[in-house]
């Protein structure tokens, strides 16, 4: 577990760090976070401890995960047929 404990509220985009997943925090316990994809989809649980803000780059580079998804296009850059 990390012992910086950065702020998150819900609502915020947050990062996991034990995962490297960033998603939308739904609720706050003391010792756990509830975060859910920006796109929609399952809920995980994270340490309190492994979570923090997400900064700019890594907010804009899940937006634009999210905007290639629905378009169909892959890491590569092709559309998925």
């Amino acid at each position: 577990m990390n012992s910086t404990k950065a702020s998150v509220a819900v609502g915020d985009m947050a990062l996991d760090m034990a995962k490297g997943r960033i998603g939308v925090v739904m609720d706050l316990t003391p010792t756990r976070v509830h975060l859910r994809p920006g796109g929609g989809g399952l809920e995980w649980e994270a340490e309190r401890g492994d979570v923090r803000p997400a900064d700019g780059t890594e907010v804009l580079r899940a937006r634009v995960a999210l905007i290639d998804a629905a378009r169909g296009i892959t890491l590569e850059g092709a559309r998925r047929g």
